[in-house]
């Protein structure tokens, strides 16, 4: 369990001045008081109030409901709201458990990670030249948020100063759009230029996410729906390669999947420690406690969380934790792919990356590819080669782009 550090921010020594969109930001300080934030936040704690001293189930539920919509709709103030909503469900997890406490601990840990899923997660790079038409798409892994890919913008400007950079860690479908909107819109504005696409993406829930936006394009493609199309070019013209960091693997232990889940919602937590319960500004001190405490209470074998996850089935687990590997035999086009893994690595193990390399190797559209290329480790951590090894991991990323852009 200590081969990963998902709590480490690779993004920590980024120069954010290159940030062109960002909808959120995983070091975000509190917005400046305004009396209109006061007054927005001052109703937001009165209702958390009510719910923690209501202590009737049904009720908590319905006063809690209408939560997600109001922190979605709070501009700057979001990352507070979040924050203490936070704080609120570490203190109750640190609480003697009971009945009550329990439903709304459930309640606000549903309400983070709705907020957190409808929310795109979102940041753009635009190009520091006339914009060439390649896009690079950075899809992240669980517990990630797209500060965490951050560094690998300045990698990709050094191959192509006129690329965009997408970074997007997705939770749930409804952010599939707001992705494909983006990438349509930078190629639609430009139509002189060649759309080109690379997929860089991270452990299981990167490779998922591609899975899910290959399906809607395609949809888009055939049209015929009831939702307005993006007018994507054909995925078939556009993509050029996909490199695959610490993924995938369809086969997961169910341990080893819970544990992988533990460990997202644990980095989720231990994210959002700007204010406490309260709404008041954390010291840094405070705020490294609060992490500690956020990552110590979800964690912890016989707690609230950990005890719902283990109560769902092997096929519900299976579900958020394990790569759809058939899918995306079946959605994405033949293209180059360069897997980047661990021999190490405690949350994917080498023998389901090695599993997933063989059977694309097998499939009969790839015959005149050469053989997927490979980049081996034998002591990095899950998700943390590009930092622990960077000279070694961009070199070949280097020339794996370089390789592929004439294709």
């Amino acid at each position: 369990m200590m081969d990963w550090d998902p709590f480490a921010d690779p993004a920590d020594e980024v120069d954010e001045s290159c940030v062109a969109v960002s909808s959120s930001s995983r070091s975000a300080e509190l917005p400046a008081s305004t009396t209109s934030q006061s007054v927005s936040l001052d109703k937001f704690l009165v209702v958390l109030n009510l719910a923690r001293e209501c202590g009737v189930p049904a009720k908590v539920s319905r006063i809690l409901t209408p939560i997600v919509d109001e922190v979605l709709a709070a501009g700057p103030l979001k990352h507070t709201l979040l924050c203490i909503l936070a704080r609120r469900l570490v203190v109750l997890l640190q609480e003697e458990r009971c009945a009550e406490g329990d439903h709304q601990a459930r309640e606000l840990m549903r309400c983070i990670k709705e907020a957190c899923a409808r929310d795109s997660n979102m940041i753009v790079l635009s190009p520091e030249s006339p914009f060439s038409g390649r896009v690079h798409l950075l899809l992240g892994w669980g517990g990630s948020s797209a500060s965490d890919m951050l560094d690998c913008g300045p990698r990709y400007r050094a191959l192509d100063a006129g690329c965009v950079v997408v970074a997007v860690t997705m939770e749930c479908q409804t952010q599939v759009a707001s992705v494909l909107e983006v990438l349509s819109s930078v190629w639609r504005d430009c139509p002189d230029v060649l759309p080109c696409l690379w997929v860089h993406l991270f452990s299981n829930l990167g490779f998922n996410s591609w899975v899910q936006m290959l399906k809607s394009w395609r949809t888009d493609e055939l049209g015929g729906t009831s939702h307005p199309r993006f007018g994507l070019p054909s995925i078939h013209a556009v993509l050029r390669g996909v490199v695959l960091d610490s993924a995938p693997d369809d086969q997961l232990p169910r341990s080893k999947s819970v544990r992988a889940l533990m460990r997202s919602d644990a980095a989720l937590l231990s994210m959002l420690v700007a204010v406490d319960v309260d709404g008041r500004e954390l010291s840094d001190v405070e705020r490294d406690r609060a992490s500690l405490d956020a990552k110590t209470e979800v964690l912890k074998r016989d707690g609230l969380l950990w005890e719902d996850l283990e109560k769902m089935t092997d096929e519900a687990v299976a579900a958020k934790a394990c790569a759809d590997t058939c899918s995306m035999h079946e959605a994405q086009p033949s293209v180059p792919e360069l897997f980047i893994y661990s021999v190490a690595d405690q949350v994917i193990p080498v023998v389901g990356v090695e599993r997933y390399i063989t059977e694309c190797e097998s499939r009969a559209n790839r015959a005149r590819l050469d053989p997927p290329r490979r980049l081996t480790f034998s002591g990095t951590a899950h998700c943390f080669h590009k930092r622990d090894k960077a000279d070694e991991y961009w070199r070949t990323v280097d020339a794996f782009v370089k390789e592929t852009t004439c294709r």
